[in-house]
C-alpha cells in the first residue's frame, strides 16, 4: 500500500505525459481542439503533481526530474508539432521556428533542475515558490496555443506569422531572468473553481474565450506582479 501511495504523484506526471502524446497523435489527424484540450488537461495535472507530492511529503529529485522531462514533451514537443502542423507546415522555415521554442523549453527546465530560485541573490529574499526565473513551460506552452483557441472560438483563420511571433516571443520570455507569478502559489480553492468553470463550458461554445480570458489575465496580471516584486526586495533589503 505505501508503494502505491508513493506512486500517486508520479504516475499524475506520467499522466500528463500521456496527454501531450495523445495530443501529438490527434493533431496528426487533424483533430485540433481535442489536442488543445489534451494540453490543458496536461497543464492541470503538472500543477496538481507537485502539490500532491508536497502534501504527501514525497517531493524528491526523482519527481524532480520525472516532471522536466514529461514537461519537454508535453510543453516542448506537443505544442510545437500542434502549431507546425496546423499553421507551419507550408511555411518557409516552418520547422526552424518550432525547433527554437523546443531548444527554448529544454533550456529553461534543464535551468530549473540546476539551479534554485535561493541560489538567486534577490529570489532568495522572496518566499519560496511566490516567482519563477522566466516564463514557466506549461504557460508558454498554453499561449503559444492561443492563436488556436481564437481561431476556435472565432472561427477565423490565423496568419502564420502571428504563430511564429508568438513562439519567439514566449521562447524569450522562458529564457529570461525576468520574475513571472508563480500559479501554483496561488489558493488550491480558486484553481479548484477555475476547474470547475472550465469543466461546466466544457460542451458550450464559450469554452475557448473562457479560456482565453484566463490566460489574459495572467497578461493583466504581470505588470502588477512586477511592481509587486520590487517592492518585496525593496521592503526585505530595508530590514
Amino acid at each position: 500500500m505505501r508503494f502505491v501511495v508513493r506512486m500517486i504523484p508520479n504516475m499524475v506526471t506520467m499522466t500528463g505525459l500521456w496527454c501531450g502524446m495523445a495530443a501529438i497523435l490527434y493533431a496528426v489527424e487533424s483533430h485540433w481542439q481535442t489536442a488543445v484540450i489534451l494540453l490543458l488537461i496536461a497543464a492541470l495535472l503538472d500543477f496538481f503533481d507537485g502539490k500532491i507530492a508536497r502534501l504527501l511529503g514525497l517531493d524528491n529529485a526523482f519527481g524532480l526530474e520525472l516532471d522536466s522531462f514529461a514537461d519537454v514533451i508535453s510543453f516542448g514537443v506537443a505544442p510545437a508539432l500542434i502549431i507546425f502542423l496546423w499553421a507551419l507546415a507550408d511555411v518557409n522555415l516552418g520547422w526552424l521556428w518550432v525547433m527554437i521554442y523546443v531548444s527554448g523549453v529544454t533550456l529553461r527546465l534543464v535551468n530549473f533542475n540546476v539551479t534554485s530560485d535561493t541560489s538567486d541573490q534577490v529570489f532568495s529574499l522572496l518566499p519560496k515558490g511566490h516567482y519563477f526565473k522566466g516564463l514557466p513551460a506549461p504557460l508558454a506552452a498554453l499561449f503559444c496555443l492561443l492563436p488556436m483557441m481564437v481561431s476556435f472560438h472565432y472561427d477565423t483563420v490565423i496568419s502564420p506569422y502571428i504563430c511564429i511571433s508568438v513562439l519567439l516571443a514566449c521562447t524569450l520570455f522562458m529564457v529570461t531572468p525576468l520574475p513571472f507569478p508563480s500559479i501554483k502559489g496561488m489558493p488550491l480553492f480558486i484553481v479548484l473553481f477555475l476547474l470547475v468553470g472550465m469543466i461546466v463550458l466544457l460542451a458550450t461554445p464559450w469554452f475557448w474565450l473562457a479560456v482565453m480570458i484566463v490566460l489574459g489575465s495572467y497578461i493583466f496580471w504581470l505588470p502588477f506582479s512586477l511592481l509587486a516584486f520590487r517592492r518585496r526586495i525593496l521592503a526585505v533589503r530595508k530590514l
